[in-house]
């Protein structure tokens, strides 16, 4: 796995986040080909998460739904491996960047869509 340190995430809070070996070789080189920041434009990225939606044939319904899936998934990951599930609420809580478990709660619950 490779560390990522994001900046300015919600709340204006820094956190650290684990990514794939592929996935982090990769942003290294976006990353140094952009002169050593990486940016997302906010506006291009709703506007391709908007396409693939429609490319898939769904509605799209804002990308709030795929931190939705993560945490679904992620959890069930964990518990798949034995992980208690105070410790996988907190491990999700974590690598969503919420500061507190309660809130990692609220993805667990059925889907609103």
């Amino acid at each position: 796995m490779g560390k990522i340190h994001l900046i300015h995430c919600k709340g204006g809070l820094e956190r650290d986040m684990l990514v794939s070996v592929p996935t982090y070789a990769e942003l290294i080189k976006t990353v140094e080909a952009k002169g050593g920041l990486f940016r997302i434009n906010a506006e291009v990225y709703r506007r391709s998460i908007v396409r693939a939606a429609h490319g898939s044939y769904q509605d799209y319904q804002g990308t709030h739904g795929l931190r939705w899936n993560f945490a679904q998934r992620r959890f069930l990951v964990c518990r798949d491996k034995g992980i208690s599930k105070e410790e996988a609420l907190k491990k999700v809580s974590y690598e969503m960047g919420h500061r507190r478990s309660i809130i990692t709660l609220r993805y667990l619950l059925p889907t609103p869509y």
